[in-house]
């Protein structure tokens, strides 16, 4: 029985007989994709792939994707190079991928089904397929993990040391939350993290990127940086070959000490964006110690500011009046405009570490309860 819909349909399929709008080549789209496909695609895609890394050889080029999955990475090149492969079929105007599905069951010694969904157009006619290609992926060792491996090809290295000789905890995590940060390009060209006793070695491949690193630490650790250039030896073609060595100092400065530049004293308070956020001890107002003025000036531990411990026992809104602990009949009282604190709220019967110069009281650390510091 003929439908009314079909007989307003201008044109019959040669091979199945439906009356569609428009035929590609005498037959519906349907057809026209089972006879003829929508484009020519080889049937089987080698790639080679980094045990390490993830990282993809594509015509002689190491790659690394975006994305961290290496599912992901390999959908992508596949994307990639299915595109570029691709030939419309005769009758069609373009063709394009659409998408492609990686079939996770594997086939053989490294071969997988890749599901290239083909999308293509004649005339407004809009045709699609789906085709399945073999991949044959081999695992190999990229040059930038056997550069790791090895510890060869790094033509820089960052040393990060610490103004005092030796890197303490809080900076070697403070570097470890820097270096997590850089941009996934720049922390891949470090071939090797050296670890040694006074400080850390980065051996990086490119010149530029170890720059970079020196720069991003230097800035976020508020560190100096000295350059050196050494010739390490030369090429096949004659030409020298060096080595850069970008040394890193961090200041071995941390929240309650005190320093001095020039004829100032500071109490450092913390790390902040602009530099070391610090009281100057002879004003009684924090500041903030950028590199230039810690480095250019330079600075030195004050051992001759001694700190105490002290009992509070009253805050009012004008006033404090601390004790000593050992000498509880000896009082202290501070107008509250002269106390300087690096904790938040300060609690009576509480003990804390205290530093007093002139007419000033800094409250650097709460220790707990006095009763309990007492027994």
């Amino acid at each position: 029985m003929v439908r009314d819909e079909d007989m307003v349909k201008g044109r019959i399929c040669a091979r199945c007989g439906r009356s569609v709008d428009r035929v590609i080549r005498g037959l519906c789209s349907s057809c026209f994709a089972e006879v003829y496909g929508v484009a020519k695609l080889p049937n089987q895609v080698n790639l080679v792939i980094c045990r390490y890394c993830g990282s993809i050889r594509v015509k002689g080029v190491w790659s690394r994707g975006v994305e961290d999955s290496i599912e992901d990475t390999i959908r992508d090149v596949m994307f990639t190079i299915l595109t570029e492969k691709l030939r419309p079929v005769e009758g069609l105007d373009y063709a394009w991928i659409d998408n492609v599905k990686i079939i996770p069951e594997l086939h053989g010694p490294g071969i997988y089904s890749i599901i290239a969904t083909i999308k293509g157009e004649s005339e407004d006619v809009g045709i699609s397929e789906d085709r399945v290609i073999r991949l044959k992926l081999d695992v190999g060792v990229c040059p930038a993990c056997t550069n790791k491996i090895t510890k060869r090809g790094y033509n820089a290295i960052v040393q990060v040391r610490s103004s005092s000789g030796k890197l303490s905890e809080e900076q070697r995590r403070g570097l470890e939350r820097v270096l997590a940060r850089l941009d996934p390009g720049i922390r891949s060209s470090i071939i090797s993290i050296e670890e040694g006793r006074n400080g850390i070695d980065l051996l990086v491949d490119e010149i530029s990127s170890a720059r970079i690193i020196a720069s991003k630490i230097s800035s976020e650790m508020l560190g100096k940086t000295v350059e050196a250039y050494k010739l390490v030896g030369r090429r096949s073609d004659g030409k020298r070959k060096g080595r850069l060595t970008i040394s890193v100092r961090l200041p071995d400065v941390k929240s309650g000490d005190v320093i001095r530049i020039g004829t100032k004293r500071y109490l450092i308070f913390g790390l902040g964006r602009g530099g070391l956020i610090a009281f100057n001890m002879e004003k009684g107002i924090e500041e903030t110690i950028g590199t230039e003025d810690l480095w250019g000036r330079g600075f030195e531990h004050d051992q001759g500011v001694l700190s105490a411990k002290l009992l509070l026992v009253y805050k009012g809104n004008d006033t404090v009046l601390f004790t000593d602990p050992s000498r509880p009949e000896a009082l202290v009282e501070y107008p509250i405009s002269h106390v300087r604190t690096m904790v938040d709220g300060l609690r009576e019967g509480f003990l804390y570490k205290v530093i007093r110069y002139g007419k000033l009281i800094y409250v650097i650390e709460e220790l707990g309860m006095g009763v309990q510091e007492n027994g």
